[in-house]
């Protein structure tokens, strides 16, 4: 997973996996609410600079307790959908 595809939420203790045409929009949306990032338009959620995760062994160990996520859709939809 390439490190632009993360955005840490230190307060709430997770991190979200960003997975292009999977709800994207609306997940950063809700992202950038609970980070307090201004959006004036709904397109501008991806114009935003997160705090990123890095995926180096010694922050591994910092984020061990912190809940991980992502949203994955079923392949033949997505096909259909682009």
């Amino acid at each position: 997973m390439r490190r632009e595809h993360t955005i840490l939420l230190r307060k709430q203790r997770a991190v979200y996996f960003s997975i292009p045409k999977n709800a994207c929009t609306s997940l950063k949306s809700v992202c950038c609410s609970l980070l307090d990032l201004r959006v004036d338009e709904p397109w501008q959620v991806h114009l935003q600079d997160y705090p990123r995760f890095t995926a180096r062994l010694r922050d591994r160990v910092r984020y061990f307790h912190f809940y991980k996520f992502a949203f994955v859709r079923n392949p033949w939809d997505r096909l259909v959908s682009c």
